[in-house]
């Protein structure tokens, strides 16, 4: 840009010579600018710098940048190795979502199935001597996952008869594996498998599958399933 006025500048003084100098000769008005001034090399070159600094104007873009090439090529450049990248990458994996059945009328309401839970684990509360916010997590954990594990059986095929008929054992496997309560640290980590990867893929699920399969559990629906 300075460099464009300086010439301007250079060229215009060259120009007022050439005029000046037209003057002494007589030859001024339409005449010197018909015949001398349009004529002449310096307009010439004046006007071809005129019309270059217009041209790098109008390529300049909102910000005021004038137009670089280069940066053009790399922009494209890059672009086509984008297009590249996602080509080899493919589309984007699908979301997993997880399975977590459920019933649209639970075969047990909550306040019931809590009760009926606190109940089995009130001898265990005496002997562990757990505190009163320790009974209420675990009846409430306990109630939970027995809610998510009873949609997924009942979906699976076993009927509410068979459910009711061994509910008790049922819980054994559930929550008293070993004898004593599972702990409420270890039933808050079924609960976010289940929310994770679903019901069937927790192991509170499989741990009843596998009861089911060693004819422990629910026996004449899985000999049923399996003739």
């Amino acid at each position: 840009m300075l460099i464009t006025i300086i010439v301007g500048i250079l060229l215009l003084v060259v120009i007022y010579f050439q005029y000046y100098h037209l003057t002494t000769q007589k030859k001024t008005g339409i005449l010197w600018f018909v015949n001398d001034l349009i004529g002449s090399p310096s307009f010439f070159l004046f006007f071809l710098l005129l019309l270059v600094y217009n041209v790098d104007v109008a390529w300049a873009n909102s910000a005021g940048v004038p137009y670089d090439p280069v940066s053009a090529r790399e922009w494209l450049e890059q672009t086509r190795i984008n297009a590249n990248q996602l080509a080899l990458e493919g589309p984007p994996a699908p979301v997993f979502v997880p399975e977590i059945p459920e019933l649209a009328h639970s075969l047990i309401h909550d306040e019931l199935r809590r009760a009926q839970l606190y109940n089995r684990l009130a001898p265990h509360s005496f002997v562990n001597q757990f505190s009163l916010s320790t009974i209420v997590d675990l009846v409430y954990q306990q109630a939970e996952i027995e809610k998510k594990i009873e949609a997924s059986l009942i979906l699976d095929g076993i009927s509410p008869t068979l459910f009711f008929s061994e509910l008790n054992r049922l819980r054994g496997f559930l929550f008293y594996p070993h004898g004593a309560p599972i702990s409420a640290a270890t039933l808050a980590r079924y609960i976010r498998e289940i929310a994770q990867n679903g019901t069937r893929q927790s192991i509170p699920y499989r741990r009843v599958y596998r009861a089911i399969r060693n004819y422990e559990l629910f026996w004449s629906y899985y000999l049923r399933n399996n003739q």
